[in-house]
């Protein structure tokens, strides 16, 4: 379990003796369960203001449960806290909350959700596809990593600046507006310019975002019309002008010689 703090705590998964069950993360006998369902040393479904975790049922009015949780309705989670995140249609048999940081994950189902290594807090993702995974969003991660911008993993990335990185050591982006990625990554520089994600240098972008083409080191934005250069467009044209050309040659060869037969 993932403290406040970041740091681990453990408790008891699953009890060596058949007759006792992980309630809270500690071993109990049958008259201490509070309505859990419980057997063979685990829990299989939780009651109401408990949930689901790992093998336990964990009550969201103390620790640890509420490290993990802070509202359960049926033996489900509803309200996790910001380092875990709701696991997408589970049911009060299955795992109903998962830490961000956990990339082993859980299933339910057909479907599999899983954290992103290192991550700290995150948005849960929407529901998976049948028989398809889908991965939590991490929104800041531990250890002084930073997030990448779609959330899918944490990495080392120091330089002064970065709010986002693709790689360890590769920025992706730059806290200011003012500021872009350089090419390479290594660094933000001043570069506020509509639509652009990377700059070679102070004012001149060399990489455009969706919806923008890079023309004379700016940015201009498609508008959602053709982006052909003026080469293609011309290229177009003259294709089309000679299938009509052709078209037009055919239609009159075959009604003259319709005429003379």
């Amino acid at each position: 379990v993932v403290g406040n703090d970041g740091s681990m705590k453990y408790y008891c998964s699953h009890c060596g003796e058949p007759t006792k069950f992980p309630i809270d993360g500690i071993c109990k006998g049958d008259s201490d369960k509070a309505g859990n369902t419980c057997t063979n040393g685990v829990c299989t479904q939780c009651a109401d203001g408990y949930f689901l975790y790992m093998g336990g049922c964990y009550s969201v009015s103390k620790e640890p449960g509420s490290l993990m949780c802070t509202a359960a309705e049926g033996g489900i989670c509803t309200t996790p806290t910001g380092q875990y995140f709701k696991v997408p249609g589970a049911t009060a048999g299955q795992q109903s909350v998962l830490a961000c940081e956990n990339p082993v994950g859980t299933a339910v189902g057909e479907r599999a959700y899983v954290g992103v290594e290192g991550c700290k807090t995150c948005t849960a993702p929407s529901e998976a596809p049948s028989g398809a995974m889908a991965p939590a969003r991490c929104t800041a991660c531990g250890s002084s990593k930073k997030p990448s911008l779609l959330g899918s993993g944490c990495f080392t990335c120091a330089m002064d600046g970065c709010s986002h990185c693709s790689a360890d050591g590769v920025c992706e982006a730059c806290t200011s507006a003012e500021q872009r990625p350089s090419t390479d990554g290594k660094q933000c520089i001043p570069c506020n310019i509509s639509g652009c994600t990377r700059c070679s240098e102070a004012s001149k972008c060399s990489q455009c975002g969706d919806g923008y083409r890079l023309e004379s080191d700016t940015c201009v934005s498609t508008g959602g019309g053709s982006n052909l250069s003026s080469g293609a467009i011309a290229g177009i044209s003259v294709a089309v002008i000679a299938v009509v050309g052709g078209l037009v040659g055919f239609l009159c060869w075959w009604f003259i010689c319709r005429g003379k037969a």
